[in-house]
């Protein structure tokens, strides 16, 4: 059997958004592999943070990952992870409405 390639960290950013525009922390992380040349996705994670907007979730606004299959809304937004994932349905597999 085939050893499974290691998992390393490929993309990770964070940008501070200015009060003006809102305020708050945009980031995201990338984790993968490299296998004969190619890149391979493994996991990934979008956040915006803004402790402004909403103090719980340490401040999570929006969060979206390929975890859970759906986009996270810790947010008031969003009163249970159900909602979110009825709110998210209607999400095509770009993560845009259709």
């Amino acid at each position: 059997m085939a050893k499974a390639p290691k998992e390393i960290l490929l993309e990770q950013e964070r940008f501070e958004l200015k009060p003006k525009s809102g305020g708050g922390l945009l980031s995201y992380e990338v984790w993968g592999y490299r296998e004969q040349g190619k890149t391979v996705v493994t996991r990934y994670n979008l956040a915006y943070i803004n402790h402004a907007i909403y103090r719980g979730d340490n401040g999570r606004v929006l969060g979206f990952d390929n975890a859970h299959g759906y986009p996270r809304f810790p947010s008031p937004f969003c009163l249970s992870s159900a909602d979110c994932a009825v709110a998210a349905k209607d999400l095509g597999p770009s993560g845009i409405r259709d």
